[in-house]
């Protein structure tokens, strides 16, 4: 029974170690991601915080998500391909105010191959958390800001794309910022 035992130990031990190899593969230098091209022509620069929501920026309005290997000299794998998993929107302020929307995260699905691009047309930028609070609730509410007395608010947006690569790296893309104004 003690051999029995042993045997079975052994060959446990044996299948882990196996098993183990196949989850030791990693991307070779791992990738970047950056949002290369982008028209924003369709997106609004001016609205209304009376205006409908979710805000979403017409299909004119494209991004283009590149992924590129890290090492141009390394060899690539699919390992290295990125899934993205959403987008985060983060309000700043472009005049003197500080009160903000708070941040809007989007999922959205998307495979980026290494080397290879994605295109997303028609981004969802507010929704009502973002109307329903700060800035533009009070510009709603009382026709103006109460921290600058101004019938305009300006916001700029910072977008900007996350996902992870399939070996499991987590992975962002820069952040592109453009200005919104807030009227009554």
């Amino acid at each position: 029974m003690n051999r029995f035992a042993k045997i079975v130990a052994l060959s446990l031990a044996a299948v882990a170690l196996f098993a183990c190899e196949a989850q030791d593969k990693v991307d070779t230098g791992g990738v970047i991601i950056v949002i290369s091209d982008y028209d924003l022509e369709g997106l609004p620069a001016v609205m209304s915080a009376s205006g409908d929501f979710p805000i979403v920026g017409s299909g004119d309005a494209t991004l283009t998500v590149r992924s590129q290997a890290r090492n141009a000299n390394a060899s690539t794998s699919q390992l290295m391909d990125v899934i993205i998993e959403g987008y985060e929107v983060r309000f700043t302020r472009g005049d003197t105010g500080s009160s903000l929307p708070p941040t809007l995260t989007e999922p959205v699905g998307g495979l980026v191959p290494v080397n290879g691009t994605m295109t997303q047309n028609g981004l969802i930028l507010l929704r009502q958390d973002q109307f329903e609070y700060g800035p533009i609730r009070d510009m709603r509410l009382t026709g103006k800001d109460p921290e600058t007395d101004s019938t305009v608010i300006r916001l700029v947006w910072h977008l900007k794309f996350y996902g992870h690569t399939i070996s499991g790296e987590r992975i962002e893309t820069n952040t592109i910022s453009f200005n919104l104004d807030v009227n009554p």
